[in-house]
């Protein structure tokens, strides 16, 4: 896969990460006091699974992804759907 190179220090041409990491900073990191490694990374798990299953985002009027993707979804002609793998 290729990307676009974005300029160092320039956040305004990653805007979607970059907003993604201010909502991990403030919707979890910033509110633990992690005592561990493994405590911060079940705190995160938990908060990924939340942000991505149960979290209204405002671009997805106000649906979770899980919403969204379960009305949008069911509105995409099945022969369009790719089905992406994860790598290992």
């Amino acid at each position: 896969m290729w990307a676009p190179a974005t300029t160092p220090y320039t956040p305004e041409q990653n805007g979607i990460i970059e907003r993604f990491f201010r909502s991990v900073k403030e919707e979890c990191v910033w509110q633990h006091n992690f005592a561990s490694f493994e405590h911060a990374r079940r705190e995160l798990s938990a908060w990924i699974h939340w942000y991505n299953e149960v979290r209204p985002h405002q671009a997805l009027g106000y649906r979770s992804p899980r919403e969204f993707r379960a009305h949008e979804g069911s509105l995409i002609p099945r022969e369009t759907t790719v089905k992406i793998s994860s790598v290992h």
